[in-house]
């Protein structure tokens, strides 16, 4: 998985596969596919001016079809 990650992001350069293995293996890193924090980092952008618009909910932020219903 690491190998295909660092292979995605146009291959060798800035981290290394042992790099790429000890961030994947991190247990602090949570990996999900129910968005977690989007909305605080939405507005977050939004208060530093890297978004013009201030999201007022979390299917803004998505596509249609995505399961946003434990997400935040």
């Amino acid at each position: 998985a690491a190998q295909v990650l660092i292979d995605s992001m146009g291959g060798p350069g800035k981290w290394s596969l042992n790099e790429m293995v000890a961030m994947l293996n991190d247990p602090s890193i949570k990996y999900t596919t129910t968005p977690e924090n989007v909305m605080k980092y939405a507005v977050f952008m939004h208060e530093i001016g890297s978004i013009k618009n201030r999201p007022t909910s979390i299917p803004e932020l998505f596509f249609p079809g995505v399961d946003l219903q434990n997400g935040n």
